[in-house]
C-alpha cells in the first residue's frame, strides 16, 4: 500500500503549502507526489531533494529534514517580486500585441527559470526513489496533461506547469504552445485517481493553497489585469472543490458497491486528508513581501499541525464536503 502527496496550484500561496509540507512530512512518507504550478515546483524540490545522499539514512528518508529545507529554501530565495518575475513595460507590451501580434505575457519568467536551473538537477530527479508527475495544459486543444521526469522534455512540462496563463508567457514544447496545469485541476487529485489501482495508492494528503471561499472587502473595479486576476481567482476555487467533489464521488461509489474496476473487483476507500486555509491572506506575485511569504509558512504550519494527528479520513460525499480542513 501506498501514499501520495498531491500538491494544488496556487502562485505565491505555495508559501502556505510549504509549511503545511514540512508538518504533513513529519508523520507522513509519500512515495508519490502530484503536483500542479507552485504544487509543481515545490513537489519537483522535494523529489530533487529525496535523492540527496544528505536526506539519506541508507533506504531510509529523512522527510522532516527534508521538509525544513523546502521551507529555507522559501525563506532565502523568495523574498520580493523581482526573484520570480520581471514585470514588462507598458510600451513592450502594446509593441508586442499591436504590431507584431505576439503577446508573450505580462511579466518575464527570467528569474524563476535561472532560479529553478540552479536548484534542481534533472538526473537527481529520475534517480529519486520517490516518484514525480506534474500537471500542464496545452493552449490549443485544452488537453491536461502530466510531465515525468523520465521524459526527455520534463523540465519545459515542469515550467508550463508554474505559468500563469496571461500573467507568465506560454511555454513551447515540441511545437506546442503549454500553460498552467491549474486551467483544469488546480488540485491533481485525478491524476492520483488514475493511479490508484496501478500504483496502489490508498492514502492521500492533498494540500490546497487557496480557501474554499472568496476573501471579502478586497475586490476593487477599475483595474483590467485586477478583472482578469479576480475571474482566475473565481475559477481556480471552483476547479479545486469540483476535485474534491470528485475524490469524495469516487469513495461513496466504492462504499454503496457501485464502483467496480474494468477487472470486475471492487475498488477499496481511498483514505484522504485535505488541508486548506479557511481564509486567504492577500498576496499578488507583482507585489508580495516577505513578510508575508512568512506569514502564510507559519499558517500552513498551524493548519496541518491541527489536522495531521488524526488524519486517515476516508473521505466521501456522505461526510461534510471539506471533512479534514481546518477552519481556522
Amino acid at each position: 500500500m501506498k501514499k501520495a502527496l498531491v500538491l494544488s496550484g496556487g502562485s505565491v500561496r505555495g508559501a502556505f503549502q510549504v509549511g503545511a509540507v514540512a508538518e504533513v512530512l513529519k508523520t507522513f512518507q509519500p512515495d508519490y507526489i502530484y503536483g500542479v504550478s507552485v504544487g509543481a515546483l515545490n513537489g519537483a524540490f522535494l523529489t530533487d531533494a529525496a535523492a540527496k545522499p544528505q536526506f539519506q539514512s541508507g533506504t531510509t528518508l529523512r522527510w522532516k529534514e527534508i521538509g525544513e529545507a523546502l521551507i529555507e529554501f522559501w525563506m532565502k530565495n523568495v523574498t520580493q517580486p523581482s526573484d520570480l518575475v520581471k514585470e514588462r513595460s507598458l510600451v513592450n507590451i502594446l509593441v508586442s500585441e499591436v504590431f507584431t501580434k505576439n503577446f508573450n505575457g505580462l511579466t518575464s519568467t527570467k528569474p524563476l527559470i535561472d532560479l529553478l536551473k540552479r536548484t534542481l538537477d534533472i538526473n537527481r530527479m529520475r534517480a529519486s526513489p520517490v516518484l514525480l508527475k506534474t500537471g500542464y495544459t496545452d493552449i490549443e486543444t485544452g488537453i491536461y496533461a502530466d510531465g515525468e521526469p523520465q521524459q526527455p522534455d520534463f523540465i519545459g512540462y515542469l515550467l508550463a506547469s508554474a505559468h500563469l496563463p496571461i500573467i507568465m508567457p506560454l511555454i513551447e514544447v515540441k511545437g506546442r504552445w503549454l500553460t498552467d496545469g491549474g486551467l483544469v485541476h488546480v488540485s491533481p487529485l485525478e491524476s492520483a485517481l488514475k493511479d490508484r489501482n496501478t500504483r496502489d495508492i490508498t492514502e492521500i494528503v492533498c494540500i490546497s493553497c487557496q480557501a474554499d471561499r472568496l476573501p471579502t472587502n478586497i475586490f476593487k473595479t477599475g483595474s483590467l489585469l485586477t478583472m482578469i486576476e479576480w475571474s482566475m481567482e473565481i475559477m481556480n476555487r471552483e476547479i479545486v472543490n469540483n476535485d474534491l467533489r470528485t475524490m469524495g464521488d469516487v469513495n461513496t461509489q466504492i462504499a454503496s458497491g457501485t464502483r467496480i474496476t474494468p477487472a470486475g473487483k471492487t475498488e477499496r476507500e481511498i483514505a484522504i486528508t485535505n488541508i486548506r486555509p479557511l481564509n486567504d491572506v492577500p498576496i499578488d506575485i507583482r507585489t508580495f513581501t516577505s513578510a508575508q511569504i512568512a506569514e502564510l509558512i507559519q499558517n500552513g504550519r498551524d493548519a496541518a499541525q491541527k489536522v495531521m494527528p488524526n488524519h486517515k479520513i476516508i473521505f466521501n460525499n456522505n461526510l461534510p464536503m471539506f471533512a479534514g480542513i481546518i477552519e481556522e
